[in-house]
């Protein structure tokens, strides 16, 4: 497989305008008394563009997690975004504010990748109990959206919907869906089901009267998808049976064990930190931020290369086995990244469909010896979809290496260690480079 040759960049950049909200959603994880208060200032806020260049698109998450449009700076915010840079921004907003139509010609006119609206119902009287709101402006600012996007034939700012599946709506979801893309013509619509970590009282009442059984799910989702509309993702894993399994000790759902050094949190405050490292920092005490997250990038990828190596081993110290084992193994993405960062992003089933295997490493032949990598667990979806397996979840991995001094194809083995001694099961496609 063709190594394909890329600049090293952030994954993405995760951050928030503030850490509060003017709605109480019934079905919102965060706990709102524990949280401080903070928002962004537009200092800080300048500080934090240094990382544009090395995010790709939909990479610069500006707020996902708490309200935006409640943030003093909001709007300055939004203005001082460069213009060639927009398209790698975007924002979540539960437009439950009074939104000034200055305020709302500045948002739909910023052209940034998209804005992501939360609608859960047009109910007016399901929304005011979901969302804990009784004098909620989201109609009025939705249908300026809508009326907006309708009447501009060039530069319409692109809307995201998301929509939570709940007890209190899911009947309602086809002629919600219809609406909406009438209404808005959203380039993504996301149905989703609640998430739930916590196991607090006021978590398990909720849960409780708003998760749906599987079936129920089923059947809205086959409704949804006979609207024909293409542009609709479902993520409605969590169900009621899952959530009752759970809190039985019944049900222990396997985790993923890959983490992205590359995606970055900041805070309001400018306080930040690299997802699995120990590096943080806060933008405001950085002398030269641009030159700060440039130099980082090296310095996470040598992290992400020692964390996967495992060690050298002679070639006397492996056995090739003979041993035939079923299964499957496919290679998605190879990138090379300075001329001697590798990463390969695949899935296989080995593991899966051979229990002697549950520890599988990949092995990259040097001359007469052989670097051992781990392999991380990356949740695959898809491949579940393909194969209609749900024992195919944790089918993904991913692997990270260095090699100084590239010049040929990398020849790549897939193996395990058993009772301290290495052996190599499958000879692997080739990396060309």
């Amino acid at each position: 497989m063709k190594a394909l040759k890329k600049q090293r960049m952030y994954t993405l950049l995760s951050t928030d305008v503030t850490t509060y909200c003017n709605a109480r959603c019934k079905f919102c994880f965060n706990d709102w008394d524990a949280l401080p208060k903070m928002q962004m200032s537009l200092e800080t806020f300048k500080k934090i563009l240094a990382l544009l260049p090395y995010l790709p698109k939909d990479g610069f998450y500006l707020s996902c997690i708490y309200e935006p449009t409640i943030g003093k700076d909001f709007i300055p915010i939004l203005e001082a975004i460069p213009k060639e840079y927009r398209e790698k921004i975007f924002f979540t907003t539960n437009l439950v504010k009074k939104l000034t139509k200055k305020e709302l010609k500045s948002m739909l006119s910023a052209n940034l990748d998209y804005i992501n609206i939360s609608l859960e119902t047009y109910d007016e009287d399901v929304y005011s109990d979901l969302v804990g709101i009784k004098n909620s402006f989201f109609y009025e600012n939705l249908n300026y959206i809508a009326k907006h996007n309708r009447h501009k034939k060039t530069n319409k700012q692109n809307i995201r919907l998301i929509t939570m599946m709940l007890k209190s709506n899911y009947k309602e979801l086809p002629n919600l869906v219809k609406k909406a893309h009438i209404d808005l013509n959203p380039i993504e619509h996301e149905i989703r089901t609640p998430y739930f970590e916590k196991t607090d009282t006021s978590q398990q009442m909720i849960c409780e009267s708003e998760l749906l059984y599987k079936a129920e799910i089923d059947e809205t989702i086959k409704e949804i998808k006979a609207l024909g509309y293409d542009n609709i993702i479902f993520a409605c894993e969590n169900d009621i049976e899952y959530y009752e399994s759970r809190n039985k000790g019944d049900h222990n759902k396997a985790k993923d064990n890959y983490v992205d050094h590359f995606v970055i949190r900041i805070y309001p405050d400018g306080s930040g930190h690299f997802a699995g490292t120990n590096y943080k920092f806060n933008v405001n005490d950085l002398p030269d931020a641009d030159d700060y997250f440039k130099s980082m990038l090296g310095i996470l990828q040598e992290k992400e290369a020692e964390d996967y190596f495992r060690e050298i081993l002679e070639s006397s110290q492996i056995d090739v086995s003979d041993t035939e084992i079923n299964g499957e193994l496919y290679m998605d993405q190879v990138y090379l990244y300075d001329e001697k960062y590798i990463q390969i992003n695949g899935w296989e089933s080995y593991s899966i469909l051979n229990p002697s295997l549950s520890n599988p490493h990949l092995y990259i032949k040097q001359n007469d010896s052989y670097m051992k990598l781990n392999l991380r667990r990356m949740t695959r979806v898809d491949v579940v979809k393909v194969f209609n397996n749900p024992a195919l979840e944790k089918s993904g991995f991913s692997c990270y290496f260095k090699l100084d001094n590239i010049e040929k194809d990398i020849e790549l083995f897939y193996g395990t260690e058993l009772d301290g001694k290495d052996y190599i099961y499958k000879r692997l496609e080739k990396i060309e480079i």
